[in-house]
């Protein structure tokens, strides 16, 4: 099971503003969710993929990709940690004992098979997670307890993942899985990478 916390568009990537790139911060923002839960789609391990957010006008396109919408609760807004905590929660309520994979929305140049390989490859691991490319972040954690597992998403998040005892998995990703888009520079990197097809399309 692949969980994906998507902020609703128009409030993301803010950090983005100043991208000399035509397109608005919204536009990217959502390209990559779509994107990623695109490519979750395709990985043969992965049996379902669910998109948390709080934006009922993405329910059509995520449904399209093959993904089950949750919504969260109103008082969770603004606290990821605590979303994914209460994602995690209900997908175990249904699916007990399944294994889950937290991937952020903005891996703007991931690929099924790289997700394969490490969702594949981290069968042995109870709780991991992967730093973001500049070795301060997390990109996705990976949670085989069978119960759900407190996540530290934020600046500094790779280490306080590192402290609260979840295995290190970055050597066994690929690049395109440590890839998060932020900021006008990052965007570039991808670029350069490649893109997913949708956020593809908005580079002239």
């Amino acid at each position: 099971m692949v969980i994906v916390p998507i902020k609703p568009p128009r409030i993301a990537k803010s950090r983005l503003e100043s991208t000399p790139r035509p397109a608005s911060t919204a536009d990217f923002a959502g390209a990559f969710a779509h994107d990623v839960v695109a490519v979750a789609t395709q990985v043969a391990i992965v049996d379902r993929v669910i998109a948390v957010t709080s934006d009922r006008s993405l329910t059509h396109a995520l449904e399209s990709l093959g993904a089950s919408v949750l919504f969260e609760p109103t008082e969770l807004a603004g606290d990821l940690n605590a979303v994914l905590e209460f994602a995690q929660g209900e997908v175990l309520s249904r699916h007990p004992h399944c294994p889950i994979a937290i991937v952020t929305a903005d891996l703007a140049t991931i690929k099924p098979a790289p997700l394969s390989t490490l969702l594949n490859g981290a069968s042995t691991s109870a709780y991991g997670f992967v730093a973001d490319h500049i070795g301060l972040g997390t990109t996705l954690v990976i949670n085989r307890s069978g119960r759900p597992v407190t996540t530290d998403f934020g600046p500094h998040s790779a280490s306080s993942h590192r402290a609260l005892g979840f295995d290190d998995l970055t050597e066994f990703a690929d690049d395109s899985l440590r890839l998060d888009v932020d900021t006008p520079d990052d965007l570039e990197r991808a670029i350069v990478v490649g893109l997913g097809p949708a956020a593809a399309r908005l580079i002239p």
